[in-house]
């Protein structure tokens, strides 16, 4: 719907027709209500605005003068958000000509002594299940993905006041390109298990001990162009591909 009221303690907010792309001139107001004393957390799941004519903001309040706390657009993923009070206003314009996929947003609500469930983030592996006030979790990679965002360890601390976690919640994304030295590893194309971006140029090098050789296995592959530049002297072997 274009326009409801959530009051459940977690739930699912998404755009008209998401995620088929939403329609023109449309002007659309969500209400998250939780229990007095709580916040919520919103985790953008999925975000593709005509930018910059199509916009979300996210108000810390119930009416349309609250502080806004977020105002968003275009096709990056926002990151995570947290109110400061037990309701969230979003507010969805879109103009008359042209539209984006839409959008995916998760919510929770939590106490004031704890910090907003973080969820598992994509391409890693959560340890922690306790988000009291003091408590920490952490967060590694998959193989082939890199942390792009936080650190490897999170705490819900008390900072000015607020139960908060000490830095953002820990993002693993495929780099473009790096460096391998460890005996064995994968290698993948930046945005997997999604598409790649138009215009990259990146470059892996796969660095062996002298006197050894390197095995590359193709496990998956689609691609619209693609040339490889091999140089195997010392060890040394190069993947370039352009797209």
């Amino acid at each position: 719907p274009c326009m409801s009221n959530f009051t459940a303690p977690s739930g699912t907010v998404l755009s008209p027709d998401y995620p088929e792309g939403y329609g023109n001139n449309m002007n659309c107001v969500w209400l998250i209500q939780s229990d007095p004393g709580s916040r919520i957390h919103l985790a953008f799941n999925d975000f593709d605005l005509e930018a910059p004519y199509d916009s979300l903001t996210v108000k810390d309040g119930e009416t349309n003068d609250a502080p806004v706390i977020g105002r968003f657009s275009g096709a990056e993923n926002p990151s995570h958000l947290t109110s400061n009070t037990n309701t969230l206003r979003l507010e969805f314009q879109a103009d008359h000509s042209m539209s984006g996929r839409g959008f995916n947003i998760t919510y929770s609500t939590f106490g004031h002594n704890e910090c907003p469930d973080p969820g598992i983030p994509i391409n890693a592996r959560r340890f922690g299940d306790s988000f009291q006030l003091g408590s920490s979790i952490s967060v590694v990679c998959e193989d082939g993905f890199i942390k792009t965002q936080g650190t490897e360890t999170i705490s819900c601390q008390l900072e000015r006041g607020k139960v908060m976690w000490s830095g953002p919640i820990p993002k693993c994304e495929a780099p473009c390109g790096g460096h391998y030295s460890t005996p064995s590893g994968v290698i993948l194309s930046p945005g997997w298990p999604g598409y790649y971006k138009d215009s990259l140029s990146c470059e892996w090098v796969i660095e062996a001990e002298p006197g050894r050789s390197i095995k590359i296995t193709f496990d998956r592959m689609t691609i619209s162009r693609c040339r490889l530049a091999m140089n195997t002297s010392n060890g040394i072997q190069k993947s370039h591909s352009r797209q």
